[in-house]
């Protein structure tokens, strides 16, 4: 079954309780999209954000990169880190899919997150044209 951390319906069900549990510290998550290189900051690309719990697919965040090819500091739920032992570090594992319809791109890629850690994810678009200015590249 699918959920969505917007629905109002899940937030207070029996489910979503339980993962809060499991999961009551936050990390954080900075996509960035670029091409040529990092030169080129890439707008419009689309990101959905997911974790499974339960047998059960949890959306946690659906955007859209800015025109910095920017989506900043998106707050995930994370297991607690345990001061007392950290040779292992507790984690989660979210799934970053990302679209780009312009170049007909459609990747994912999994993702650790850690309580109180900022993690980057890039996305590289390697386009077949990309329009900058006056020049075109083909």
């Amino acid at each position: 079954m699918t959920y969505n951390i917007y629905d109002n319906s899940f937030v207070n069900s029996s489910l979503y309780s339980s993962f809060k549990k499991d999961n009551p510290g936050f990390g954080y998550l900075r996509v960035r999209a670029f091409s040529a290189s990092e030169a080129i900051p890439v707008s419009g690309v689309k990101v959905e954000i997911s974790t499974d719990y339960q047998n059960n697919h949890i959306i946690f965040f659906q955007g859209e990169t800015d025109e910095s090819g920017l989506i900043e500091k998106i707050p995930l739920p994370t297991p607690k880190t345990n001061l007392d032992n950290m040779k292992v570090p507790h984690q989660i594992v979210y799934q970053v899919d990302v679209v780009y319809e312009k170049e007909n791109l459609k990747t994912s890629y999994s993702v650790l997150m850690y309580d109180g850690v900022c993690s980057v994810q890039n996305v590289q678009i390697k386009p077949s044209t990309l329009e900058v200015g006056v020049v075109t590249w083909q």
